[in-house]
């Protein structure tokens, strides 16, 4: 059982282009593939050898002009988020199978869902644009650059502001009185809520200035 699942893998490699395979095939005489010796039609594999796509997959090389077996052409429609592929692509099948969703031997269909499927922060997230611009196309319709568009606003919908600082402030209740009624802490503070405020960073040291002057004394780690 595993001796023809191994092979079978290997007949799959060989159509992504990532190994050479020498195969024997069985004539039709020898269909009945247990009478005469095979365990199954994949099992007339004689040698295996890496292509160069192969050889970098597998770590033999550290690098490899994808551009050199490239001879199948990608389209996009107009209307539709589908990708056609013409002729043979290895590279541009392995990249799309990882954003979009087969529909037939050819055919993929992407959405927001299958695009983000591999992408785990923002700098995945422009990765895999520079990658469908480079390997795919560039030429959008209004179609696929509002979808562009559509997942780069989902992607920068929440960002982390470094400028901000909350402070923590004791529960004293002199303290607290004394930020509340004095105007100019009051102008440098952003929000105030269960003794934490929110500050700008470059307020800090004002901020520090003045509670020092009136005996409060802060430290800006």
């Amino acid at each position: 059982i595993i001796e023809p699942f191994i092979k079978s893998v290997l007949f799959i490699l060989s159509t992504l282009g990532v190994i050479e395979i020498f195969y024997k095939l069985p004539s039709n005489k020898n269909a009945l593939y247990l009478k005469h010796g095979y365990l199954s039609k994949f099992d007339g594999i004689k040698a295996i050898k890496f292509t160069e796509l192969g050889r970098y997959i597998f770590d033999r090389v550290d690098r490899y002009d994808f551009k050199e077996e490239e001879e199948g052409r990608a389209i996009l429609e107009e209307d539709r988020l589908i990708v056609t592929l013409i002729g043979e692509s290895p590279i541009k099948i392995l990249f799309l199978e990882t954003i979009g969703t087969k529909i037939s031997s050819n055919k993929y269909k992407l959405s927001e869902d299958s695009f983000f499927r591999k992408v785990k922060n923002r700098e995945d997230f422009y990765s895999k644009i520079n990658e469908f611009k480079e390997k795919i196309s560039s030429d959008f319709s209004q179609v696929w650059a509002e979808f562009f568009k559509k997942m780069e606003d989902r992607i920068n919908a929440i960002k982390v502001i470094d400028d901000y600082k909350v402070l923590k402030l004791e529960n004293d209740k002199e303290l607290v009185n004394f930020i509340i009624k004095n105007k100019e802490i009051s102008k440098l503070i952003l929000k105030a809520e269960e003794f934490h405020i929110l500050i700008k960073e470059e307020n800090i040291e004002k901020f520090s200035e003045i509670l020092k002057e009136n005996g409060y004394y802060f430290e800006n780690m």
